[in-house]
Order: structure tokens, then C-alpha cells, then sequence
């Protein structure tokens, strides 16, 4: 999982999210840290993904899982999802994600959303779509702009091919750091033939 630090104006909280295997229904839990005794909570919360049409007793088939301050991004057997943060209260609703495929053959292996490059309030999308098999993979991109009252989320606006089975996007960061609130200048991929790496250039 991927450690999501919210900033709600008075306290930072840190939250440790963790999604199980690709294999079998898992929950998507996460544990707030105690600054003061410097530990996670002993029990995990289980979030709430029941809204979403492939939730099973509240349970998704998912092999990611990305937090960012406001936001997580969930991927696997049943999707991609994109869960905007409330701090008021405390919760998570799902946002509409347009063209997402049918997943009867179709994984989504990855999702990871970062500024745009320009500083005008926008981001960008980039999930990683797995077909079964030795299908070739790709990456979709959208954009993400949240001043909007409407369609915030942009359907796809680009793809890139890459082999079969591509898993996983790390992302590099400006100051060759991994630090999610820094612009991006690299995505790395891997797949079934090593990694690709994309330099990301702003337009």
C-alpha cells in the first residue's frame, strides 16, 4: 500500500492504505498513525467501496492501490477507481472515471494521478490497462481538473502501447525524489520485457 498524509488545516494525519491480492475479493483497509506513541492503530479500518457496481460484500478484486492527499486511486481485476477525500467527514466518495472498458478481459494494473506540469490547478491520470494473456498493454491519460462543477475527470486523451503485462508505473520526481507532490519528469513501467521509461514533458 502507499502511505496518504491528510491535511485537514489543524492536525496532519497519516494513514497506511493496503489492498490484498489479484487473486480473490479483498477489502481495502488502512491504519491512522499516532504521532504521540509513534504507531499505526492496531486495527485496520475498512473503507467503504460499497457504491461501486463490482463491490462484493464491499469487496474488490485490486493490485493497487495509490493515496494522495485528497484522493485514492484503486486498479485491478474489477477496474480503476478514483476516490476523492472529504476531510469534514472523514470519508471517501467515488467519482466516475469515463472509459473505463468492461473488465471481462480487460485488468487495470495501475492508476497514478500527478500535477500537470503548467501550475494551473490541473493533473493528470495515467492507468495502466492489463489485457489477459500476451495482448499488449497500455497507458491511458486523462486530465483531471477539479475547478470544474462537471466532468472533472476528462475521458482517455492519449494512449501508449507497451508489452504484454505491464504491472506497475513508478514515477520520478523533479528532484529525483519520490515525494507525490512534486511534478513529474519520468514514468517507469514494467512489463514482461524489462521497463520503459517515458520522460513527461508539459505542453
Amino acid at each position: 500500500g502507499d502511505v496518504q498524509i491528510i491535511n485537514d488545516g489543524s492536525t496532519v494525519r497519516k494513514r497506511l492504505f493496503a489492498v490484498g491480492s489479484e487473486g480473490e475479493n479483498n477489502n481495502v483497509v488502512y491504519w491512522d498513525y499516532d504521532s504521540a506513541s509513534d504507531t499505526f492503530a492496531q486495527d485496520p479500518t475498512v473503507l467503504d467501496v460499497s457504491m461501486v457496481d463490482a463491490a462484493v460484500d464491499n469487496e474488490l478484486h485490486l493490485v493497487s492501490v495509490r493515496a494522495l492527499p485528497g484522493a485514492i486511486m484503486l486498479a485491478g481485476k474489477d477496474g480503476a477507481f478514483f476516490f476523492k477525500y472529504s476531510s469534514a467527514a472523514d470519508s471517501y466518495s467515488l467519482m466516475n472515471v469515463p472509459g473505463i472498458a468492461p473488465t471481462e478481459k480487460i485488468e487495470y494494473s495501475d492508476f497514478l494521478c500527478f500535477n500537470s506540469g503548467l501550475n494551473d490547478g490541473k493533473m493528470v491520470f495515467v492507468i495502466l490497462r492489463k489485457p489477459t494473456g500476451n495482448k499488449d498493454s497500455a497507458m491511458e491519460f486523462r486530465s483531471f481538473d477539479p475547478s470544474l462543477q462537471e466532468n472533472q475527470i476528462s475521458d482517455i486523451l492519449k494512449e501508449i502501447a507497451l508489452p504484454a503485462k505491464a504491472q506497475r508505473i513508478t514515477a520520478l520526481r523533479v528532484d529525483d525524489s519520490f515525494d507525490v507532490m512534486l511534478d513529474v519528469k519520468q514514468l517507469i513501467v514494467a512489463h514482461k520485457q524489462g521497463a520503459t521509461i517515458l520522460d513527461v514533458v508539459p505542453v
